[in-house]
């Protein structure tokens, strides 16, 4: 739950259910969203797979994050950067291709023990 200066109590899911949600949805606007919590968060990978598991959808997160690496590959995410920021993505955020995963790519193959 999650309080407002004086408002009332909103829920809000967990981070990890959030990745799950926006991985499952495989829009290109959460793409970039996955990659910033990967690049930056440290939450508890244990969780993201049982909240996965509970709710079945093993198979939806999993096309969806690999939409997400073909979509790295192809450079759109960096495109796609640059049309939010109007930066050029960071090297150290995104590798174009494999075999060269960056942090952010490296902590979802973690996450969810694949490679793109």
């Amino acid at each position: 739950m999650r309080n407002e200066p004086n408002g009332p109590e909103l829920p809000v899911p967990a981070l990890e259910d959030l990745v799950a949600q926006k991985l499952i949805a495989a829009r290109e606007k959460d793409a970039l969203d996955v990659l910033l919590v990967a690049a930056s968060a440290d939450f508890d990978r244990q969780r993201l797979a049982l909240s996965i598991e509970a709710r079945d959808v093993e198979v939806a997160v999993r096309r969806g994050l690999f939409e997400l690496f073909g979509t790295a590959r192809s450079g759109r995410l960096a495109q796609l950067w640059r049309e939010r920021t109007g930066e050029v993505l960071a090297e150290d955020m995104l590798a174009r291709a494999p075999p060269r995963p960056t942090r952010s790519t490296s902590r979802l193959q973690d996450w969810f023990g694949v490679s793109p």
